[in-house]
Formats: C-alpha cells, sequence, structure tokens
C-alpha cells in the first residue's frame, strides 16, 4: 500500500500542468515564485537612466558647454594706444598722445548670435538622440529579462517533472519493471535540467547588472518586475511610420539642425564680405605745447577679398547637410520597409506557434505520459517528447524576444513614438 501510495503522489507531480509562476529569482535557485508583482517597473527604470547615467550626464554637460558659444557674439574690446616721447637734443617740452578705437560691423554681432543658438540646438538635438539611444537598451534589456524569467519558469517546471519521474523511476527499479539504465537517464536528464536553470539565472544576472549600468544604479536596489508578454505590440500602418520617422527619426532631427545651423553660418560668412570700420578718438600733445583732440575713421579698401573663401566653405557646408538630411530620410524609409517585414514574419512564427504547434506538442506530451503510466511508454521516448515540448516552448520564447528587439528598433527608428 505504501509503495502504491507513492507512485500515486508521483504520478501526480508528472501530470501537473505548467504553472507559470511571477517570477524566478537570478540570485537564489530554489526561490518560490511570488504572486504579487513587485520590483521596478520599466518606466522607473527609464527614469533613473535618464536622470542618473554617468554617460548621459557627461554627455549633457558637453551640450552645456557648448552653449558658452553664445559668448561669441558679444563685441569686440576696444584698443588703447598711449604713447610718450622726448626729443633728446633740445626742446624741454615731451610730447605724448592718446587713442582709443573701437571696430564696427554692422549686423555681424547678430548673425554670429544666430550661428550660435543654431549649433546649441544641433547639440541639444545629439542629447537627446543619446537619450533616445539609452531608453532603446534599457528596454531591450528589460524585455530580454521579461524572457528569460519566462524561460526559468519553463525550466523550474521541467525540473519538477524530471525529479518525479526519477523518484518514480527508482521505485519502478525496486520492483523490478524497468532497469537501472531507465533509472540513470531520468537522472541524467534531471542533472542537465538543473544545469539549463542555471545557465538562465546567470544569463539574468548579467541582463540585471546591465540595467543597473544603464540605470545609473550599479547594482540595482531591486530586481526588475515581472510583467505578462502573451501578446505582441502592434505594427502601426506604413504611412504612420514614415511620417513619424520623418518627423522623429533622430538622425533625420540632427541634419535638420546643422542645416539650420548652415543657413545661419553662411549669413555670417556673408556679412564679413562688407568692410568693417575702426571709429577712434585721441588726444596728442605736441613738444610746442599745443594740445590736439580729435577723432578718425579707419575703413578697409575691399579691393581683393570679400570673403569668397569661407562662403564658398559655408555654402559647400550647407549642400553637405542638406544632402545629409535627403540620405538619412532614405535611410529612414528603407529601414522602416525593412522592420516591418521582419516584424510581420516574426509574428506570423510566433501565431503559428501559439495557434498549432503548441496544441500539437502539449496534446503529444499529454498523451506521452498516458502512454508511460500505462506502461506503453518508456522513459527514453518520454524523455525525448518532454525535451521537444520543453524545446518548442523555448523557441516560441525566442521568437518573443526577436519580435520586442526588432519593435524597440522601430521604435528608435520613429524617435520612440510607438512606445
Amino acid at each position: 500500500m505504501h509503495k502504491t501510495w507513492r507512485i500515486a503522489a508521483t504520478l501526480a507531480v508528472l501530470t501537473t500542468s505548467a504553472v507559470m509562476p511571477t517570477t524566478i529569482s537570478a540570485a537564489s535557485p530554489n526561490a518560490n515564485p511570488t504572486a504579487n508583482p513587485i520590483g521596478l517597473g520599466l518606466d522607473s527604470l527609464i527614469s533613473m537612466g535618464l536622470a542618473r547615467n554617468a554617460d548621459l550626464l557627461a554627455a549633457g554637460q558637453q551640450t552645456e558647454t557648448l552653449a558658452q558659444d553664445t559668448l561669441t557674439a558679444l563685441p569686440a574690446n576696444p584698443s588703447l594706444v598711449l604713447e610718450a616721447m622726448r626729443n633728446l637734443e633740445g626742446p624741454s617740452g615731451p610730447k605724448a598722445s592718446a587713442k582709443l578705437s573701437q571696430e564696427f560691423r554692422p549686423g555681424y554681432r547678430g548673425h554670429v548670435y544666430a550661428a550660435a543658438k543654431a549649433r546649441i540646438s544641433a547639440g541639444q538635438e545629439g542629447q537627446k538622440t543619446r537619450e533616445l539611444d539609452l531608453i532603446q537598451d534599457i528596454r531591450s534589456a528589460f524585455y530580454a529579462w521579461q524572457v528569460l524569467n519566462q524561460k526559468a519558469v519553463l525550466q523550474q517546471e521541467a525540473e519538477r517533472r524530471w525529479e518525479g519521474l526519477a523518484r518514480l523511476a527508482a521505485i519502478r527499479v525496486a520492483e523490478g519493471k524497468i532497469s537501472q539504465v531507465d533509472e540513470g537517464q531520468t537522472r541524467l536528464n534531471l542533472a542537465k535540467a538543473k544545469q539549463r536553470a542555471m545557465e538562465i539565472r546567470s544569463d539574468m544576472a548579467g541582463l540585471e547588472k546591465q540595467l543597473g549600468y544603464l540605470a545609473g544604479a550599479l547594482p540595482l536596489p531591486d530586481s526588475p518586475r515581472p510583467e505578462p508578454m502573451d501578446s505582441l505590440p502592434g505594427i502601426p500602418p506604413m504611412d504612420s511610420l514614415v511620417a513619424w520617422g520623418e518627423q522623429g527619426n533622430p538622425e533625420v532631427r540632427i541634419a535638420q539642425r546643422e542645416i539650420e545651423f548652415g543657413k545661419a553660418q553662411m549669413r555670417v560668412e556673408q556679412n564679413l564680405r562688407n568692410p568693417s570700420f575702426n571709429l577712434s578718438v585721441g588726444y596728442e600733445r605736441e613738444t610746442d605745447g599745443a594740445n590736439l583732440i580729435g577723432g578718425g575713421v579707419e575703413v578697409p579698401l575691399p579691393l581683393f577679398s570679400h570673403n569668397q573663401a569661407g562662403m564658398a566653405k559655408a555654402r559647400s557646408s550647407l549642400r553637405e547637410a542638406e544632402l545629409k538630411k535627403r540620405a538619412a530620410e532614405s535611410k529612414v524609409r528603407a529601414n522602416l520597409a525593412d522592420l516591418q517585414d521582419k516584424l510581420a514574419g516574426l509574428a506570423d512564427r510566433y501565431r503559428n506557434h501559439r495557434q498549432e504547434i503548441r496544441d500539437l506538442s502539449r496534446k503529444q506530451l499529454s498523451l506521452s505520459e498516458k502512454g508511460f503510466r500505462e506502461g506503453l511508454l518508456g522513459v527514453f521516448d518520454l524523455s525525448r517528447v518532454q525535451e521537444e515540448a520543453l524545446a518548442q516552448d523555448m523557441e516560441a520564447l525566442d521568437l518573443m524576444d526577436a519580435y520586442y528587439r526588432t519593435w524597440n528598433r522601430l521604435g528608435r527608428v520613429v524617435g520612440g513614438k510607438i512606445w
């Protein structure tokens, strides 16, 4: 009677359907799943990263340093010339003079200030791009952790099945119903399941460290919070994606700011083709005691140079920026078409697995377990079926992981519009 009870209990473990726990801790292999979702959510990790990421803070300071270029719009300092001379051969009265001069270039300060503001705007756009890249990295690592968490759940369930199978095999060896080879195979499969579970936990711990670095909190104050990932995020129509990409793509926006800077710099160079002039006022004391005061104007003659080189360089830079924007827009459209096709293919494969392959795999597993209980199927055959069922579930999670990674890339291309 005691042996019969143990066999029944073990079979109950084998036939228990997979229950999806909320989380598996990467640090504790024997941790029990919790029913209450706790831990850091995606929004919290992104907020931490934007506020504390070291690389982002350094880049922000670089942008702040660039803002000091507005000081170039200040007027040039005036010049003061003081002279004193004495005739050594006779006259007792010394000669002295003082002159104050200031250069003037009408309109130049305004153009330089506008160019500096345009350059700062380009730098700020670059900072937004770095923030967008950080958000993409955090999202990718977060969702990769979620997929691994679900893999850990599946592996934990497989480990429990092999434990039950190993106990049942030991009972049947004692009863003389199966050989020790069969029992050894069950223990080998159990050891392999534990090994895979350790690999998954190690990968989860690595992702937690990566998230900690990205969020500027290494180590993280808590593990990521498990979130349901049973469905795939949808794909907007191509017209919407193209419109968002042309407006929000980081490379397109930076190229647009470079065009604005190029136009402002062109106005600066055009202003430089006009000659500047110097106004001066001064005092002079002659050797005979006469005191002179007056002023003057100095204007260079634009006979040879009209800043042709500066304007040509500015014109070339502006054309380069325009071509960069055109290339960035073309790249956006090509990337969107490629990513949309990839997402559609991954979604079809995932749905096909969920609608057909998963049901067939689980039905095969149920029939195999029933055959094993009735003595119609051996340990090796059941092992192969269980391995195949686990492999199919893992493949579905790999498809989900690939979909989310591609979807995050799509979000980055359109400036985060679909997030």
